[in-house]
């Protein structure tokens, strides 16, 4: 009853339009201090524990290199490239835009910034040669999540933080299924991309546009490259991307570089990483009055005495986060859920690699599934276009998303082999 009333105070607060930190916040203050008569001094003391993370400390750097990625030249060099090369066949500019997508991702680890910094780029240049609207902002929507599933994944590092797991390992995890969604995006998109196809680039060209570009594909290859070496731990070559960021960018790049785009990009970076600490601040406090409450241990044993298989379960959580998704934000679903479902999954033996990929698919389906996918008014804000427009267009890429989770449920190697490969 105790676990009801909490949630409940949650869902009302929700419901009317209370911002998540509050309603998270005000329903674990509820819960701990007044149902379970603990002290008041456990709150702050819960978010200083929340944020004193040493993984954690990734989330603020990778925002900031993003930021500076994304206003400061290396986005529109790399969209510049995938056009130049694909641009040529059909869906050739739809094909740009996922790859572009997943190489930015794999600089910014953002799903938010990648759709964006793309977006600004790709949709004007789609909708010259003939896409129509519903197809365009829905395939960057879309695509923009790749940045959730291809390492450095901003949600990967929240994930490893709540379950003491490697970050090392869930960044390696991540690149098969990231590759895979990205092809099925790719089939989907070129299914639905106008017959007419655009002039082909000389060669010059395409090694200009290659050349220009190459600073930006070098900043995965070493941030990833030292982690993998040992080098560096996860947390410091995320400082080392920022130190990349500020050298590559002012050389290379000096068209786009100026301090005015630099300051704002380090604003834009200061506020989300603001947002993210002061929500798990307030998810501490809330899941620590469910923890108290011995929910998890609960469900655990409703789970076992059910006799439910792991997939069923996968299936069941994948379901609770595609409904969580239509209202809430990705970052307090990570936290509302994981510390319920993951006990569960070690009672059932699922691989936590496994379980962990199942999630991010559903996070970046959370991201753009309507009404409130935050990317859908990203995108509707920075074009002023109609959030019906996007939505539209969305859902079939949203479909290839939910048939990317039942793949990985299905199939567990997905998730693993590249790990068991690389790393054991």
């Amino acid at each position: 009853m105790s676990a009801l009333i909490v949630f409940g105070i949650f869902a009302g607060l929700a419901i009317i339009g209370a911002p998540i930190m509050t309603a998270l916040g005000l329903a674990g203050l509820t819960g701990t201090v007044g149902i379970l008569n603990i002290p008041g001094t456990v709150m702050p003391q819960g978010f200083f524990s929340s944020v004193d993370s040493w993984p954690l400390l990734c989330t603020p750097f990778f925002l900031l290199s993003g930021a500076i990625m994304g206003k400061c030249g290396p986005a529109t060099a790399l969209f510049d490239m995938c056009e130049k090369f694909l641009g040529h066949i059909r869906g050739g500019l739809a094909i740009a835009v996922v790859v572009a997508c997943a190489f930015f991702g794999a600089i910014t680890g953002s799903g938010i910034a990648t759709a964006v910094a793309i977006g600004s780029m790709a949709v004007p240049e789609m909708l010259r040669a003939g896409y129509n609207k519903n197809l365009t902002y829905g395939l960057v929507a879309v695509a923009g999540t790749l940045g959730l599933m291809i390492p450095p994944s901003i949600y990967m590092i929240i994930f490893a933080g709540m379950v003491s797991g490697s970050v090392v390992e869930y960044f390696t995890a991540g690149y098969l299924p990231g590759i895979v969604i990205a092809a099925m995006m790719i089939v989907i998109a070129v299914l639905m991309s106008p017959r007419e196809v655009r002039p082909r680039y000389p060669w010059d060209q395409r090694w200009k546009a290659l050349k220009h570009a190459l600073p930006a594909l070098g900043m995965p290859v070493i941030v990833m490259g030292s982690i993998y070496t040992g080098v560096f731990t996860a947390t410091e070559s995320a400082a080392l991307s920022i130190l990349y960021c500020v050298v590559i960018c002012p050389i290379f790049y000096r068209d786009k570089f100026t301090f005015k785009a630099f300051i704002q990009a380090t604003k834009d970076a200061c506020k989300t990483t603001s947002q993210i600490y002061l929500i798990l601040g307030a998810v501490a406090a809330f899941s620590s009055a469910i923890t108290y409450m011995k929910v998890p241990q609960t469900i655990s044993q409703i789970v076992v005495d059910m006799h439910l298989t792991p997939t069923v379960f996968m299936v069941g959580c994948a379901i609770v986060y595609l409904i969580f998704g239509m209202f809430i934000d990705v970052i307090p679903i990570l936290y509302l859920t994981v510390p319920i479902f993951f006990p569960v999954t070690q009672v059932l033996g699922i691989n936590t690699l496994h379980f962990m990929i199942m999630t991010i698919v559903m996070t970046m389906v959370a991201q753009v599934s309507p009404p409130f996918g935050v990317i859908l008014f990203a995108l509707t804000g920075t074009f002023k276009e109609k959030i019906e427009t996007v939505v539209r267009g969305a859902l079939p890429f949203i479909g290839v998303l939910l048939v990317a989770c039942l793949l990985v449920i299905f199939v567990p190697q997905l998730s693993t082999c590249v790990v068991e490969l690389v790393l054991y």
